[in-house]
């Protein structure tokens, strides 16, 4: 990506001036390595092929300026040229970006104007080729835009409530906040390899193994990289936002939606729940989530995480098949073949994050579950479960009055004489998951003295009330390639849709009769 106005000739003296200079930073004793800004930016990202040559067309053909296509549609789902547009709009635009939304200016400009930013082709905005794409920029490329699907997602969420939430701002900000960890990926592969290996292996958080490597927190690189390239100092703020850095307790108002706080704390959240959907590649997501879980509970007025997933994965799917029709193939084969071929995860997202052997025993539930709802449920009670990597538990639900919680469905051997809503510890665990969709680990004793290690949450689905509790068995605590939090969803989900069939197949049965 280089800046605008300059020849060729010009572009590496002018790279050098404006980019590195202006993002200089201080690294221990010696000044951070200029190598590397100016590798990043020099590298920068490649666009999906054939997107520019499409953009210039329509330039010259006048569809921008007739307003038969939309620039932010165009390059919306395209990360490269995102963030190649908002590093040159303020040049362009020639004025004071000062509470300027920068993608709002872009789509205002004229076609001499569009023609200024996009003049480029695929060789000079990047050295790098997508059809030379690994597995580990694929993986951030994919979470890179369900982070800002999230938005689109939360914003549907918010227009059923007759409410503006996410901004063309948010989505910029959602880009900025990205682009460092991407430009790491394209143009430092190996060392991103070993990143990826850090946070899976649960070391750091993946913005702590990114910050270790480049000595800078990476979305104050990209604020800096924003101030260099003339964007609003309240954008900036919203990229470098962390609600870490404040109270837990601490209310963000997103009633003003182009605050930085809001903007802010709206791409944290997006980006919490795109890390959710990837439990393996964000082994730490469900514990970043907890502080932004609170802040989507009030801003919907209930935790509303399990709607948000299950609109995510379409929301996003439709802009990374944007990219393989471009490439001509598939960048996500593997996934895109077990959704085809398999009933399980077609219906429930979160088999695809499962073991091979839970992920195979499910399918076997789902291929029962249409002819067979009882028999599919017994098959996840008598199988499923305990392939899982637990050994008992029990759905709770709510009693027929409506004042308590009423053990309904026992599982495992142990179940009968364990789950006493007498129990103090009982009561305390139904307490703490009744209202709460976003599972939870815990560790408590029974009034017998007998240990509780589990994992808690409402059951969720079509079940106004009620909460699913499961506990470890001891070999899955001991296994590698057990997620239990990960598990946990596949089964919650898989009995919910277990017991809507029952019902469904019982009020059949009962009209019939």
């Amino acid at each position: 990506m280089f800046p605008l106005d300059a020849g060729l000739n010009d572009v590496e003296e002018i790279r050098m001036d404006l980019y590195v200079r202006g993002s200089y930073r201080q690294f221990g004793d010696e000044p951070r390595n200029e190598k590397t800004y100016s590798h990043l930016l020099e590298g920068w990202l490649p666009a999906a092929p054939g997107v520019l040559n499409t953009i210039r067309t329509k330039i010259r053909a006048g569809a921008y300026a007739r307003q038969e296509h939309d620039i932010l549609s165009d390059i919306g789902g395209d990360v490269s040229l995102l963030a190649h547009a908002l590093a040159n709009v303020s040049r362009v635009y020639g004025q004071s970006m000062w509470r300027k939304d920068p993608l709002a200016v872009l789509s205002k400009f004229d076609d001499s104007q569009l023609a200024r930013i996009f003049r480029v082709d695929d060789a000079q905005l990047s050295s790098a080729r997508f059809e030379r794409m690994n597995q580990h920029q694929t993986s951030l490329l994919a979470h890179t835009l369900k982070s800002y699907s999230g938005l689109e997602v939360m914003q549907e969420q918010a227009e059923r409530e007759g409410r503006q939430l996410c901004t063309n701002e948010a989505s910029a900000c959602s880009v900025l906040r990205l682009l460092v960890p991407n430009l790491v990926a394209w143009n430092y592969p190996q060392q991103y390899t070993r990143i990826v290996a850090s946070v899976r292996n649960g070391h750091d958080t993946f913005e702590q193994a990114i910050h270790r490597f480049i000595g800078e927190n990476p979305q104050e690189m990209a604020a800096n990289f924003a101030a260099t390239w003339g964007l609003s100092a309240e954008l900036r703020d919203a990229v470098t936002f962390r609600r870490k850095g404040v109270s837990p307790y601490l209310k963000i108002d997103c009633s003003d939606p182009n605050s930085s706080a809001a903007i802010g704390s709206l791409c944290e959240m997006a980006e919490g729940i795109a890390k959710l959907s990837n439990p393996t590649q964000f082994p730490k997501a469900e514990k970043e989530w907890q502080s932004s879980a609170r802040d989507v509970q009030r801003l919907f007025g209930a935790d509303v995480t399990e709607c948000l997933l299950n609109r995510l994965e379409e929301c996003a799917g439709e802009k990374l098949e944007r990219y393989s029709s471009a490439v001509g193939r598939s960048l996500f084969a593997t996934a895109a073949k077990r959704r085809a071929q398999s009933s399980a995860s077609t219906r429930n997202t979160y088999v695809a994050s499962c073991s091979e052997p839970l992920q195979s025993c499910l399918e076997q539930v789902y291929e029962t579950l249409d002819e067979a709802p009882q028999a599919a449920l017994e098959l996840v009670v008598n199988a499923a479960v305990n392939t899982a990597g637990f050994s008992c538990g029990c759905i709770f639900l709510s009693s027929n009055s409506g004042q308590h919680m009423v053990p309904t469905l026992l599982i495992g051997e142990k179940a009968q004489s364990r789950y006493r809503v007498s129990d103090p510890y009982i009561r305390e665990v139904l307490g703490q998951s009744m209202f709460r969709e976003v599972p939870f680990s815990g560790q408590g004793s029974l009034s017998d003295g007998e240990s509780m290690r589990h994992v808690s949450a409402a059951i969720g689905g079509n079940i106004d009330m009620g909460v699913l509790s499961l506990e470890f068995s001891e070999e899955s605590l001991e296994d590698p390639d057990i997620n239990p939090l990960s598990h946990f969803k596949a089964i919650r989900k898989t009995l919910n849709d277990c017991l809507f069939a029952l019902g469904q197949q019982r009020q059949a049965q009962a009209s019939a009769g």
